[in-house]
């Protein structure tokens, strides 16, 4: 599999950010498969240019996203942020959160095991390679 992606980490802490506003540092990290350190300077890059905004709650920090700001890339500007992230997960009323829902393990685990399954699904559509096929009939490339 190659090694890019469609959304940068920016765009992946973004998107975890909306999910679960009152996620850490630490499972903003876990979730998107970054450092912790890493997953703060994104943050602290999407609160400079008020892609989120940070409120105190107790000794907690809750987000919210700005949905209204236009994407950063000239390309992209005629597209919010909330269409972004419209396109990539159909918002819910919070009334249809089950209480088997409620009690399921952590976001960030769940998120983790969305990107690996999705991951694994896009492996093994993958058509074998060339070089593959010719190892599989004896020949060597």
């Amino acid at each position: 599999m190659g090694s890019w992606s469609f959304l940068t980490n920016h765009g992946l802490v973004l998107t975890y950010v909306g999910r679960y506003p009152d996620s850490t540092g630490l499972t903003i990290a876990q979730a998107v498969g970054i450092t912790e350190r890493a997953a703060r300077k994104i943050v602290a890059d999407l609160l400079a240019e008020a892609y989120i905004e940070r409120e105190k709650v107790g000794r907690r920090n809750r987000y919210r996203l700005n949905a209204v700001l236009p994407l950063r890339h000239p390309v992209e500007r005629a597209a919010t942020v909330g269409e972004l992230l419209g396109l990539l997960r159909p918002d819910r009323d919070s009334a249809e959160v089950s209480t088997s829902e409620a009690a399921s393990p952590s976001p960030s685990r769940l998120y983790r095991e969305r990107i690996s399954t999705e991951k694994e699904s896009r492996r093994t559509r993958q058509v074998p390679c060339q070089r593959a096929n010719h190892e599989e009939e004896g020949n060597a490339v």
